[in-house]
């Protein structure tokens, strides 16, 4: 019996002495399942927020609690181009090359995605004020004046977000801002920590 690629034997099914039927379509079972591990291909499930970017090519970093230290460099080599309407995710395929056969199919590995910087500004969620038209941020001019923003949440990561547009580069945003400040209104600003 000649297997159809070269790889590992991971389990067998049968024993010396078994009756195996050629070409038998009834209770039929698979003989040995073989693994071909010289690249190991990881599955991951990527939430709908953080999609943007994840294209085939995308370079990725994974590291297993087993191998303390040790980094394993793969790419992203296919995606499924929709979002699970279930679980609202996109399922991506990473391919890490295993030239010293250390990562065995069924292992867990942590893998994070090196996605290029689109120069999008990074601001705290507290400056977000969410009125009927969409999202806005109140930035603070040189006068002490306030004026609002509409905006483009591009990523949100929790605690910050990255803006695609609205603001520019070391303009000063106002944080936890009262709905009693309107357009125009001068307030004096104290810095916080960047």
């Amino acid at each position: 019996m000649t297997a159809p690629y070269d790889g590992i034997i991971t389990s067998r099914h049968i024993d010396i002495g078994d009756l195996v039927t050629a070409g038998s379509t009834t209770s039929t079972s698979s003989l040995y399942t073989v693994a071909q591990i010289s690249e190991i291909r990881v599955f991951a499930d990527i939430p709908q927020r953080a999609t943007a970017g994840m294209n085939v090519g995308v370079p990725t970093v994974a590291t297993a609690d087993e191998f303390p230290g040790r980094k394993f460099q793969g790419k992203i080599a296919r995606t499924s181009s929709a979002i699970d309407p279930a679980t609202r995710t996109l399922h991506v395929e990473v391919d890490i090359p295993n030239p010293d056969l250390v990562l065995m199919p069924g292992m867990y590995v942590m893998v994070n995605f090196q996605l290029a910087q689109k120069g999008l500004l990074r601001v705290p969620a507290s400056a977000l004020i969410f009125k009927s038209g969409g999202p806005q941020v109140a930035v603070v001019g040189d006068d002490g004046k306030v004026s609002f923003r509409d905006v483009s949440i591009a990523v949100d990561n929790g605690d910050f977000v990255e803006l695609g547009s609205g603001v520019s580069a070391n303009e000063k945003v106002a944080l936890n801002l009262s709905s009693q400040v309107a357009e125009g209104d001068k307030v004096i600003a104290s810095g916080a920590n960047p």
